[in-house]
């Protein structure tokens, strides 16, 4: 079998060094644990998932059909006989550091899986595959080997197959190779006698070891270390995904062979040039990985066999001897074959010769210098070539099967593609194993094609030797590119010129619009007289000449098109030039040009005295030149413009454009957008930019119009729309971040009465979003075109049309294919063609081509090449693409976007790909910084924006924070009159403590503890408040100035110490209190006179206002009115207004609610207006309500009803389910969900950013959000119930937030209220107002402070986090920017060498020293000191710069080499720090801090890298004292991946009931019931909800007197638990403590004193298990806990996945007297009554399994082993192995005596928990098959059956049996209860139904049942004194009805009964108790 990883090594130093390693370790000490090499602990960490690619082992796996008469038997036989011979298959991991050789090991039985009656044989056969293929064995378990055969019919016949895995941590391909050739010996001749090994793996690891101290390997090292800075690091190939992307790793395998007479003849010319097979493969790998990779210079991992000649038998012992070279190649130089194969095998001796320093540390090395976690060698070649003669180079396994494999495939951690090569009867094979998902479709498959296609050619011609190295394409991508670069098209543009078309198209359309400008507009006749007066006037006065320069000095106008024109009629070629450019570059320009004549502007401020300036706007336009004009004769080659680009460095270039050049793009771009006379562009782009080239001549030679821009509106947006409705522009065409203004712009406008129908896009990026964008803002019909070129190319060379949706996989916008007669070309640096999907540079070839530079002849020839081989003039851009297999090119960005960080080659545009994916991103750009090399990220925060009509854009309103907060503190709500006539004072309430926290508890809560609020929380909190009223009767003669002073003084604020603002009772918007109150007295009350008052709150006094009053007034009226112009500043008028009704509505809540109190009524009053807003001084925007007070005898209901508004309910998500919406109608009081089609659970954490407001953060923290919908007349009501559900809620421990709008929530929540208020045709109605609502402790309520925003994390470092996981860490920025929008260009590009800089301050921070603040932290700095400085390398990062810190700092020059500082702040893996280097110092954290990988795992410390984080993280789990933060229950514990965690919280302050359901009948009720305990959502072990109840109230008739408050009789109260949080006994604790609380009534329990469950936890936690640990190894020692019983299995189960987990349940009643007896039993013997039952069930086991003696089961222990554990609710069962060997010669008395004793002994140390006995067993909790069987006995003390609740009686009802469930294989569980005094004795049996049948169970039942009559009944025929004391073996199972028909029974035996997936944490079924409610 040949897979692993390994070449010969052929010579090394040591090999010939001095030393003697030769040590043979003594008998004792050879199973003593021995270090792992470095491999191992490579495989053992990459196989752990804390990496990327660590989802696998390093395994090895091949199927082989056998042949009918192969012996199984024999060959397990064999198998068996070298597990005893070589230690390696009875390896195992005991650590990631440590491997352990066990001495005795199980028979191993290879499995048969029968498939004979299965319909579907290949189905299940790849079933089989999959299964058997990717295992990850258990490293710590044995074996880590796995031999199975399937049976199987195929054809009608039988056939086996044979499938045989094994992880490459034990064996390398040579080991393998040795056993297998022993397994082929073995089974042919099972006598033959191999010979002795006498030294062992662990002998030569411990010797290997030692070479460490020698000169040899310190040479080595430095062999190694010199070359660290400069060696690559693995090729760059293309993937389609990011490893880190990956969910399933899967390695597929491709296999080709090279024919024998190749290969034979390939081996000559190997061998007559000096190479070897190994050396020459490798470098043609090297070529093919060359070919896919960008990267010339890299380097391939290659594992070697490297067995030193320490001990002559070193050869023929079994392990892994594997190590690695990284080999490095380097292509970037031209050369042949033959010089590069040599140059390769030079490389690979030197290696091989410097090996003792091994091949995986340099690459830890190799990732500390890049400072990367990634995997930096991911490709693999390994060759499986032996010596020509070895026996190694066949293929035992096929020997030993005689047949070839079926399927074969190999997987390693962190590995893409492996290339394995090996030998096989004279052909060469060749299979490259590789993760296919990470690698696009079929490029592999070419690579391989490619690989074989090099090694034919090579073999049969020597003349390729002498040849460069080059490779050919893949045939089916040569035929692709051929057909991308066929673009010829014959046209007669040689004889045209640009103008001459113009000019026939102005003869046919003379009286049509040619431009339109605001300054004026031209018909192409008016354009062309000018255009000739001008040109006329050139010619006559200046003769100008073919190719001779005029320059163009102009802003935007029709001026500009004239020039051009005249120019070029002329005979000249026109140079535009920028006229926002500095006066000196225009100078320079000029000069260089030699320009005599520009042509200008009236207005233009430059001045040119030593030239000709013509300004064309007052040019006499005259008709004197000729008609017809004489065109002066030019060639098409001749200049049509030059145009100067800035150029990415250095001086800018004049790139020259011919008139052939520029009109082949221009005539294929009007034929592809059929530009017609009715088409119309819209001219952005400046002269100077060649867009503008298109603009004009575009649109002119096809008979459109230009409509031109003001040059001083060109970034005016909205001038843009002006002029694009105005005047109907069909044709968009910019850059794409001034389309991306637009619509910015435009985003929340109807713009669909445009007339555009193309939009082109070129020149830069174009966002993956804008397509979208662009169709949302101008409709469907616009059709959108990516173009992309170089104005050396004349415009453009290349288009791609975009379909109406992009694809969601799409990364980047493709750039298309060429236009006509161009050509595109991706080249690597030798410019060969790159293979599709590999990033090249791109070359443009074609008609569009420029002439060159003007005046430039060096770097005309260095971007205009000519190709070597095809002769091709080329343009190179300097851009980068790649080719995709849709037959288009793939813009990757420019070769300034190309950068490399610590040796990794990153596209910034990746970076920014995934940036832009952030919801709370608009855009982003990523550069480097060139100063620090570190990668910066600047990023435009998403702003959402609403779209309402409340909003006037016309408003000028408040932004700046400092004048928001002067608005707030002027308190413009005061009435501050110049004079106060008269004033009443009302009676100020007297400032209690009561008082005082009524005011504090009222305020927005804008902090909320992590709880989930239920549905039925809310739904109660609405109905109540809906329904509010107050049944008791007041009487109240009148209305006094007390009771109206009373009434008025909850208006009145309280001042805070500290704070500028008071505090008042209700809540107003921003603090601004607009809304004032006046009083209106009809009558005098007291002493107060009639008249209309101010009510002051802040003195509580009545200021007069008018005495005029209406005397037909009886009642005293409130008027409440809102002042606009105290909120409108900041919101609005409109928006103002609607605040203010919202505060008047929480204020008549409050006074309503205080009216009750006080016997006063308030009801709307109609009002005299005119007088009213005369007296009140009322402005138009103000709000004004009129309450008239009553008093009454019967208080009349507070309701908010009498309004038809609506509420939209927001429940966030559990545990990543989809959230949750509803919608409250309150005039039916009814909620019902509403199904959102998009879910709206936040996949990402927002990102805060600094001028974000609050409410984006409060909203992110509530659990809940409540938005009233309804019209502006319901925002009173609305705002009367917002202040009634505070209040309510605060009774429950929720409090709420009112949010003015709903700007700050994320567009998803937005998107989904807009859709709502659609679909349920409320877009009538709006959002008027919104609560966002959470859970709260009583310290938040009673805190006498405001409440705060929760601090959240610093919105970079989310970032950062967001980009791990989407990224490798070094294409993360070490730091981000926030800006508001990126600097442009003047052609509207992004200019990102005007990005700001980042500070060298924030640059710095990293390097700056910062020291323990904790004693916690200075710990952990000395670990890593410890282990860094131990294992640190020393290598010299270059010199430090003074006034730097460095991360790690020398103490002294004295201390150097033995002390150094690491600041806390710093990345472990950047001071040295690698993978192993980690474990080690998890390792020391779990000594020091005595925890275990189950309470905290070593996952988060490598994601939290810094001495601060890893404090953080270890404060969890330290004690200090007696509190415990987080803590794991050593007895209850999941699997490795889903480790059960628990923690104290003080979240459940108030629990409340789930919202009642109704039944009709007892059907009915039963099904609730069963709903209810099938509801996987009923409890959340996340959020600590454990404990569920509620009331189920049977339909009856409507009663008037009906209260939903108070059970009635035949209502069913349902409590239920979830198992994990309590155990069998907490059940009358729990009722008896809930009775005694309810009848004591008692609110609150809390008793310092008293010990909790979790001092139970931290008692667990830190006894002492040592002797425990001891005792159980001496209770198991010998035992074989693997073994099966042999139960009476019906049908085998091979895993839990296919399980029912349904079970077969069968109950035993014993009569009273064979219980008595029992019992009797018990007590004369002593024993227990769970001894007596357990040696019972042996007996039954011993008889059910033919007499097995060594039975190990489990038994359930109570393990409350402590008297303060008796009463205290909790989870503390246990599961404990039982074993016990029974010998058949025992009497039953003698069994229960030695079950005594065992349970007695065992009783001591109930307390170990069983992962740590399966640990030290290394067991795997999945596959022990004695957790299968378990045994119980519960002793039950009754309570009453009934609880008395003041006086209502609860007792239990009996319902039907629900469906079982089988926890376990097979259990036996007695039930006991001595309280009743019955004596009653039972037991059940309760079996898996997926492997007894109900017959069966019920036999076994039966014979249970007819053993215990045997050992307990004196009505037997027998004496049973006589049973007991004879042997066990005596006892019978056989039923008397049965002994006359049956001589034998026997039972079905099978042991290969698996039950992988048993969780101990499903002990206990979820318990329900129901309860009916009897009234006395």
């Amino acid at each position: 079998m040949s897979s692993t990883l390994d070449v010969i090594l052929i010579d090394n130093n040591l090999a010939t060094s001095q030393h003697n390693f030769t040590s043979k370790t003594d008998e004792t000490a050879s199973y003593q644990s021995f270090p792992t090499t470095e491999i191992q602990q490579a495989y053992l960490f990459g196989r752990s998932g804390y990496v990327e690619l660590g989802q696998v082992s390093c395994y090895s796996y091949e199927e082989f059909d056998l042949l009918s008469q192969f012996d199984i038997e024999r060959l397990e036989q064999a198998w068996n006989h070298l597990i005893h011979r070589h230690e390696a298959l009875r390896t195992i991991f005991i650590s990631d550091t440590e491997q352990q050789l066990l001495k005795i090991t199980p028979y191993y039985t290879i499995p048969i899986v029968d498939l004979s009656n299965t319909k579907l044989i290949k189905d299940e056969l790849i079933k089989r595959r999959k299964q058997l293929s990717h295992q990850i064995r258990p490293a710590n378990q044995w074996p880590l080997f796995d031999i199975q055969v399937t049976c199987f019919i195929n054809d009608s016949t039988r056939h086996l197959r044979i499938h045989i895995g094994f992880d490459l941590l034990i064996m390398d391909l040579w080991s393998a190779n040795i056993i297998f050739s022993e397994l082929y010996q073995l089974y042919c001749c099972p006598h033959v006698i191999l010979p002795t090994i006498d030294y062992s793996f662990r002998d030569y690891i411990l010797a290997q070891n030692q070479i460490k101290t020698t000169s040899v390997y310190q040479v080595d090292k430095k062999y190694w270390i010199d070359r660290l800075h400069s060696f690559p690091l693995g090729p760059s190939l293309p993937l389609r995904c990011l490893p880190t992307e990956l969910k399933i790793q899967k390695f597929v395998r491709l296999q080709r062979t090279l024919d024998q007479s190749v290969w034979s003849q390939l081996k000559e010319r190997i061998s007559s040039t000096q190479l070897s097979p190994a050396g020459f493969l490798t470098s043609i790998y090297a070529i093919v990985l060359a070919k896919w990779n960008g990267n010339r210079h890299f380097s391939i991992n290659l594992p070697i066999f490297n067995r030193l000649p320490i001990h002559p038998q070193v050869n023929h012992i079994a392990g892994d001897f594997t190590s690695v070279i990284p080999l490095e190649v380097n292509l970037q130089e031209k050369q042949t074959f033959r010089q590069f194969f040599h140059t390769i095998q030079k490389q690979l001796w030197n290696d091989l010769a410097h090996m003792s320093y091994d091949g995986v540390s340099f690459i830890r090395d190799l990732m500390h210098i890049n400072k990367t976690r990634e995997i930096v060698l991911p490709i693999v070649f390994m060759c499986g070539l032996f010596h020509s003669d070895s026996k190694q180079n066949t293929n035992k396994l096929r020997d030993l099967f005689e047949k070839t494999s079926v399927y074969g495939i190999s997987q390693t951690p962190q590995v893409y593609l492996d290339n394995q090569i090996y030998e096989e009867d004279g052909q060469l094979v060749i299979r490259w194993d590789h993760v296919e998902s990470l690698f696009p479709i079929s490029m592999i498959d070419d690579m391989q094609s490619v690989f074989i296609d090099l090694l034919t050619r090579l073999a049969t011609s020597s003349e390729m030797w002498q040849e460069s190295v080059s490779v050919l394409l893949p045939v089916e991508q040569l035929q692709r590119r051929f057909i991308f670069v066929e673009t010829k098209w014959k046209s007669d543009i040689e004889a045209q010129l640009i103008h001459t078309l113009v000019i026939d198209q102005a003869q046919q359309t003379p009286n049509a619009w040619a431009i339109i400008s605001s300054q004026e507009n031209l018909t192409y006749e008016q354009l062309m007289n000018r255009v000739y007066s001008l040109a006329y006037h050139l010619q006559q006065q200046h003769e100008i000449n073919s190719n001779q320069l005029i320059a163009i000095l102009m802003t935007k106008g029709w001026e500009q098109i004239v020039a051009c024109l005249a120019v070029l009629v002329s005979g000249g070629a026109y140079l535009p030039l920028d006229v926002d450019s500095p006066y000196d570059r225009l100078c320079s320009l000029v000069e260089e040009t030699n320009i005599h004549i520009i042509l200008t502007q009236s207005h233009c401020q430059h001045r040119f005295p030593h030239l000709t300036t013509i300004p064309v706007d007052t040019f006499t336009t005259d008709d004197n030149y000729p008609t017809p004009f004489p065109i002066k004769h030019q060639l098409s080659t001749d200049l049509a413009y030059v145009i100067y680009t800035s150029g990415s460095t250095g001086k800018p270039k004049g790139v020259m454009v011919s008139h052939q050049a520029v009109l082949n793009t221009i005539l294929d771009m009007n034929s592809r957008l059929e530009i017609s006379t009715n088409d119309r562009i819209f001219a952005l782009s400046h002269l100077n930019f060649d867009l503008s080239v298109y603009d004009i001549f575009g649109m002119l030679i096809a008979g459109g119009t230009i409509v031109i821009p003001n040059h001083e509106d060109y970034k005016n947006p909205q001038h843009w729309y002006d002029m694009i409705i105005k005047h109907h522009v069909t044709i968009w065409n910019s850059v794409p971040m001034l389309m991306q203004m637009f619509v910015e712009h435009l985003k929340h406008t109807n713009n669909h009465n445009n007339q555009l129908r193309h939009i082109l896009l070129s020149g830069d990026w174009i966002p993956v979003s804008l397509p979208e964008s662009i169709k949302t803002t101008f409709g469907e019909q616009v059709t959108i075109t990516s173009l992309g070129g170089a104005t050396e190319a004349s415009i453009w060379s290349i288009a791609f049309t975009l379909p109406k949706e992009i694809p969601q996989e799409w990364k980047s916008i493709p750039y298309g294919i060429p236009l006509r007669n161009q050509q595109y070309y991706v080249y690597d640096i030798h410019l060969d063609d790159c293979p599709e999907w590999v990033i090249g540079e791109l070359y443009i070839g074609g008609e569009g081509l420029a002439n060159g530079y003007w005046n430039d002849q060096e770097k005309t020839q260095s971007s205009f090449i000519i190709h070597p081989l095809t002769n091709e003039r080329l343009y190179r851009t300097g851009d980068y693409g790649r080719f995709v297999p849709n037959g288009y090119i793939e813009f990757t960005g420019r070769k300034d976007f190309q950068v490399k960080v610590h040796g990794h080659r990153i596209e910034l545009g990746e970076i920014e790909h995934h940036l832009q994916q952030h919801p709370d991103i608009q855009q982003a750009i990523v550069n480097i910084d060139d100063k620090s090399q570190h990668l910066i990220g600047y990023i435009i925060p998403k702003k959402y924006s609403i779209d309402s009509e409340e909003n006037d854009s016309t408003e000028m309103l408040i932004t700046d924070p400092i004048e928001r907060i002067n608005l707030k503190l002027a308190r413009h709500s005061i009435r501050h009159q110049k004079k106060i006539e008269k004033s009443f004072a009302l009676i100020k309430p007297k400032l209690t403590e009561t008082l005082i926290n009524t005011y504090y508890m009222r305020k927005s809560y804008r902090q909320f503890i992590n709880e989930t609020i239920e549905r039925s929380t809310i739904e109660k909190l609405l109905k109540n408040c809906h329904n509010s009223s107050n049944h008791e009767k007041i009487s109240l003669s009148h209305l006094d100035s007390d009771i109206l002073s009373q009434l008025l003084a909850v208006l009145t604020p309280i001042s805070i110490s500290d704070k500028d603002l008071p505090k008042y009772r209700y809540a107003s918007i921003d603090d601004l209190y607009p809304v004032q109150v006046y009083v209106e007295l009809p009558t005098s009350t007291d002493n107060i006179l009639p008249s209309v008052y101010y009510h002051n709150p802040d003195e509580h006094t009545l200021e007069l206002i008018s005495t005029h009053i209406n005397n037909d007034m009886m009642n005293i009226r409130l008027h409440l009115v809102g002042r606009s112009s105290v909120i409108a500043p900041r919101y609005g008028k409109k928006l103002g207004s609607q605040f203010c009704m919202l505060e008047t509505g929480y204020i008549m809540g409050l006074l309503e609610k205080e009216g009750s109190r006080l016997g006063l009524t308030f009801s709307t009053n109609i009002h005299n207006e005119s007088i009213t807003r005369d007296i009140l001084n009322i402005d138009e925007n103000d709000t004004h309500c009129c309450f008239k007070i009553s008093s009454s005898e019967q208080h009349i209901s507070t309701n908010v009803q009498n309004d038809s508004y609506q509420c939209i309910i927001y429940l966030k998500s559990v545990n990543n389910n989809k959230d949750q919406w509803f919608i409250y109608n309150n005039e039916d009081d009814t909620i019902t969900p509403f199904d959102v089609e998009t879910a709206t659970t936040q996949e990402e954490i927002p990102l805060f950013f600094d001028d974000d407001d609050d409410t984006k953060i409060i909203f992110h923290d509530c659990q809940c959000a409540i938005f009233f919908i309804g019209r502006s007349e319901h925002t009173l009501n609305i705002g009367k119930m917002s202040h009634l559900l505070m209040g309510h809620g605060l009774e429950i421990n929720i409090g709420m937030c009112p949010i003015g709008t709903r700007m700050s929530f994320p567009k998803q929540i937005n998107d989904v209220l807009d859709t709502i208020l659609i679909r349920e045709k409320l877009n009538g109605s709006n959002i008027l107002h919104t609560l966002l609502i959470g859970k709260i402790t009583n310290k938040q309520k009673s805190e006498h402070t405001i409440s705060k925003v929760k601090s959240m994390p610093n919105w970079s470092e989310t970032l950062r986090i967001y980009l791990k996981k989407k990224l490798p860490m070094y294409m993360v920025p070490s730091h981000f920017m926030s800006v508001s929008s990126f600097p442009l260009s003047p052609n509207g590009k992004i200019d990102r060498k005007a990005l700001p800089e980042i500070s060298l301050s924030v640059l710095q921070q990293e390097d700056t020293y910062n020291a323990p603040n904790t004693e916690l932290e200075k710990t952990i700095a000395n670990i890593w000191q410890e282990i860094l400085y131990t294992d640190r390398l020393i290598i010299q990062h270059g010199e430090l710069e003074s006034n730097k810190l460095p991360s790690i700092a020398n103490v002294s020059d004295i201390d150097r080499q033995t002390s150094f500082l690491i600041s806390t702040t710093t990345n472990f893996f950047s001071v040295g720090g690698n993978s192993l280097l980690l474990v080690e110092i998890y390792q020391h954290y779990q000594s020091k801090f005595n925890f275990e990988r189950e309470a905290l795992s070593i996952r988060p410390f490598f994601d939290y890298n810094t001495i601060v984080e890893h404090a953080k993280l270890l404060e969890k789990i330290i004690i200090d004292g007696t509190q415990l933060k987080q803590w794991h229950t050593l007895h209850i514990n999941e699997d490795d991946d889903s480790i059960l965690k628990q923690s104290i919280t003080d979240k459940h302050l108030t629990f409340t009931l789930a919202a009642d359901k109704t039944f009709k009948n007892e059907t009915d009720l039963h099904s609730i019931i069963s709903q209810i305990n099938a509801n996987p959502n009923l409890f959340d072990l996340s959020s600590g909800r454990v404990f569920y109840c509620q009331i189920l109230r049977q339909q009856i008739a409507p009663n008037e007197n009906y209260d939903k408050e108070i059970i009635k009789n035949s209502d069913v109260l349902v409590i239920g638990f979830h198992h994990v949080a309590i155990d069998h006994s907490t059940f009358p604790i729990f009722f008896n403590d809930l009775w005694n609380t309810y009848n004591s009534h008692v609110t609150y329990l809390d008793d310092e004193k008293s010990l909790q469950y979790i001092d139970y936890a931290v008692h667990e936690r830190l006894i002492d298990m040592t002797l425990s640990r001891e005792f159980w190894r001496l209770q198991l020692e010998g035992c074989n806990l693997k073994r099966q019983l042999s139960l009476p299995i019906d049908q085998h189960c091979l895993s839990n996945n296919g399980r029912s987990g349904f079970a077969s349940t069968m109950q035993i009643t014993f009569d009273r007297k064979i219980s008595s007896s029992f019992l009797n039993y018990a007590s004369l013997h002593h024993l227990t009554l769970f001894q007596l039952g357990l040696a019972t069930f042996y007996t039954f086991l011993f008889k059910l399994t033919y007499s097995q003696t060594d039975l190990c089961i489990s038994c359930l222990n109570a393990n409350r082993y402590r008297s303060e554990l008796q009463t205290m609710i909790g989870m503390f069962t246990s599961i404990l192995p039982y074993c016990m060997q029974l010998d058949p010669r025992w009497s039953f008395d003698e069994v229960t005596k030695h079950v005594r004793e065992k349970c007695l002994s065992i009783l001591e140390h109930s307390h170990y928990p069983l992962q740590h006995i399966l640990r030290d067993f290394h067991l795997d909790q999945s596959t022990a098959p004695f957790l299968q069987t378990v045994f119980d006995f519960m002793t039950e003390s009754s309570v009453s059956d009934q609880f008395t609740f003041d006086d209502v009686i609860l007792q239990p009802i009996s319902l039907k049996e629900f469906p079982g469930l089988a926890k376990f294989d097979f259990m036996l569980t007695f039930y006991y209860d001595p309280i009743l005094g019955d004596d009653i004795l039972s037991c059940d049996f309760i079996c898996s139904r997926d492997l007894f049948e109900d017959t069966t169970v019920t036999k076994i039942k039966e014979r249970f049942e007819y053993l215990f009559e045997q050992l307990f009944s004196m009505n037997l025929n027998v004496n049973q004194a006589d049973l007991v004391a004879s042997s066990i073996a005596k006892l019978t199972l056989i039923l008397p009805d049965e002994m006359n028909e049956m001589q034998h029974v026997a039972f079905y035996r099978q042991s290969n009964v698996t039950n992988e997936e048993s969780s101990l944490l499903t002990l206990l079924l979820d318990s329900f108790f129901l309860w009916s409610t009897l009234f006395l």
